[in-house]
């Protein structure tokens, strides 16, 4: 299931919202803003953040991550590719 971002602001507070700031927003964002983005947004919340994988679905970066340690679990960020906006995430 998919967390929109104001649940994710209900969850942990205004300080987010700095996650979809990017200086100059660009049209289209690279990968590796994505991932990035998508990176800062689960270090905020959880230790060792390993990258897994990056998907251009449409004009959403899908980007997937392992997260801790014991246990590893995978969490799934969608980015909007036109602005670097967090739109969801999924565990």
């Amino acid at each position: 299931m998919f967390h929109n971002l104001s649940n994710i602001m209900q969850k942990f507070g205004e300080k987010d919202t700095k996650l979809n700031e990017f200086p100059g927003k660009a049209e289209n964002i690279e990968v590796h803003k994505a991932i990035d983005t998508a990176r800062r947004f689960l270090e905020q919340y959880n230790s060792a953040i390993v990258f897994r994988s990056a998907n251009l679905e449409e004009k959403t970066w899908v980007i997937m991550m392992n997260v801790g340690l014991v246990p590893e679990r995978v969490i799934r960020v969608r980015i909007n590719s036109e602005n670097g906006k967090i739109l969801g995430y999924t565990q």
